[in-house]
């Protein structure tokens, strides 16, 4: 009869921790979730510090966003990707030339700040060759594009 009360007590047992795992589901995909948006941001803010050129803009990150595209049309850089975050607060842009490659990484700081990193390379057969010169132009181009919008 004592084997039955530890049966039933260890059955019980389960089935509270099972219902415990389904009420703590949603509250474990929340903060995996957010952790996953919180690396996405440090890993722009990383390719940012990684960028030939970096530059604050005094404009919003829609702005910055858009003068971003509009530099790298207006450079004859070819916009071949570009993705933001799912809070729409930081993306990147990838563009190509026929010798070169560029990524814009932006993000936002604040309302009317943004901060953004470009890297222009030129593929190679072991390693790119990095040209901080273009990387530089594109920048000062974002910045000029952005001052017009605002």
């Amino acid at each position: 009869m004592k084997n039955i009360y530890y049966v039933l007590f260890f059955a019980g047992l389960c089935l509270s921790l099972q219902g415990c795992v389904y009420l703590a589901a949603p509250a474990t995909t929340a903060v995996i979730g957010g952790a996953g948006l919180a690396i996405k941001g440090a890993e722009l803010q990383s390719q940012i510090r990684r960028a030939d050129a970096q530059e604050a803009i005094a404009a919003s990150f829609e702005n910055t966003w858009d003068a971003s595209i509009a530099a790298l049309l207006n450079l004859d850089i070819e916009v071949t990707l570009s993705e933001r975050t799912a809070r729409r607060n930081g993306g990147f842009i990838v563009g190509k030339t026929k010798e070169t490659d560029v990524r814009v990484a932006i993000i936002r700081l604040t309302e009317k700040i943004s901060e953004i990193g470009v890297s222009a390379t030129h593929p190679g057969c072991l390693w790119a060759s990095h040209d901080k010169a273009l990387a530089k132009l594109i920048a000062d181009k974002i910045g000029e594009e952005a001052q017009k919008q605002d």
